[in-house]
C-alpha cells in the first residue's frame, strides 16, 4: 500500500498516475482526500514514477517498491 499524506504541494483533488520506469502507465486514479492510499501490491519490486495532475499543474515523484 502506497500512502501519501496531504502536503501543501498536493491539493485534496487531483489525478494520480503510476508509470513503470520504462514509461508504461500502470495505475490511473482520481483522488479527493487528504490521505491517499494506493494499492501497489500487484507491482513488482522496482522503481516507479508517480505523477500528480492538479488542475493542469504536474508534479512527478519517484518511488521504490521493495
Amino acid at each position: 500500500l502506497l500512502y501519501i499524506s496531504h502536503t501543501s504541494d498536493i491539493p485534496e483533488n487531483c489525478h494520480i498516475e503510476i508509470f513503470s520506469y520504462q514509461g508504461m502507465k500502470l495505475i490511473d486514479k482520481n483522488v479527493d482526500t487528504n490521505d491517499i492510499r494506493i494499492d501497489v501490491s500487484a507491482l513488482s519490486e522496482g522503481i516507479y514514477l508517480l505523477k500528480f495532475n492538479m488542475n493542469g499543474r504536474i508534479l512527478t515523484r519517484k518511488f521504490i517498491k521493495k
